[in-house]
């Protein structure tokens, strides 16, 4: 059997790319169904993306990196940028693993991307953090009593900052995030908010490195407005081997109807699906929060083509 054939006989390697409040869970849960002997469970760190091999043909469920982190850790040449070189001297054996596999015998793989506008995903993450988000560590519950003693509006400034947006390169690893929760444990208010305007500024890394990629991009909205096209478009498009009958059952179960016994638009604060809607923002967004968002984030709305420009 040549190489061509023994790649014929593998189930594509699928990666759910996306960022949080963008349905990665509701997506998540749909596509785990539709493969469930083949999905590789997600952990709060990314561990099982960035600290053990990829394993071939696996499915892998809400994976929250940019394109630069993503290419470091499947094995992309590493002469492409010192990260690269960095990722593959610090994890060796890991490294290895991956490039046999994903470059030296191209076993085939599939990814999908998801993105949401990112004021919706600003509104969606204010909730979240401040009612409703399962934490895990005490610098969250600090955000937390820190949004509810805010102001609405002041708590969405405090997420969207000032300045200049930061640029990660890779840093948004198990071992960087450690060292920063470890960090945000015993520290101040204001350094609370300092790395909460750094948690949009990664969603919008995510949205802006792939915008321009190959792979199969889905938006939030087209998403919620067809759900049976858009992931019958998904589960060709990763070859996994779903009826369609089995994947309609699937979606209708996974409803945010079913799931949480209201329309889409009704809202409950107190659920992690708070209201499931497109353009919710424009209920949130004063001129004074407008305006930040311009400042800092306008351009990432024309690039990933949620505007035409800033006049919005």
């Amino acid at each position: 059997m040549n190489l061509m054939e023994k790649r014929m006989n593998f189930s594509p390697t699928v990666f759910h790319i996306t960022h949080h409040k963008a349905g990665s869970q509701w997506v998540a849960e749909i596509l785990k169904y539709c493969a469930l002997e083949r999905f590789q469970r997600p952990d709060v760190d990314l561990s099982f993306f960035y600290n053990t091999p990829i394993k071939p043909e696996t499915v892998y469920l809400t994976v929250y990196v940019p394109k630069k982190d993503f290419e470091h850790v499947t094995a992309c040449d590493p002469r492409l940028s010192w990260q690269g070189i960095k990722y593959s001297m610090g994890h060796p054996q890991l490294y290895m693993k991956n490039w046999v596999n994903f470059q030296m015998k191209r076993i085939p793989c599939r990814r999908f991307i998801v993105i949401r506008d990112l004021r919706d995903t600003l509104v969606s993450l204010y909730f979240s953090w401040k009612i409703s988000h399962v934490f895990h560590f005490p610098w969250q519950f600090k955000s937390r009593e820190l949004l509810s003693e805010s102001t609405e509006e002041q708590g969405l400034l405090y997420w969207i900052g000032e300045g200049e947006r930061t640029r990660f390169d890779g840093r948004f690893n198990p071992p960087f995030l450690k060292a920063q929760y470890d960090l945000m444990n015993h520290s101040k208010a204001n350094d609370i908010v300092a790395f909460l305007k750094k948690i949009l500024d990664y969603i919008a890394d995510i949205q802006v490195s792939w915008i321009h990629d190959d792979s199969l991009l889905i938006r939030y909205e087209d998403l919620i407005a067809d759900e049976i096209g858009v992931f019958e478009r998904i589960v060709d498009h990763c070859q996994i081997p779903v009826s369609r009958d089995r994947l309609h059952e699937i979606i209708r179960y996974n409803r945010f109807e079913t799931v949480t016994g209201r329309q889409r638009g009704e809202e409950n604060i107190q659920a992690h699906q708070r209201k499931g809607i497109a353009g919710d923002w424009r209920n949130y967004f004063s001129e004074t929060i407008k305006n930040k968002f311009k400042a800092r984030f306008g351009e990432v709305l024309i690039k990933t083509g949620y505007e035409k420009d800033l006049n919005w």
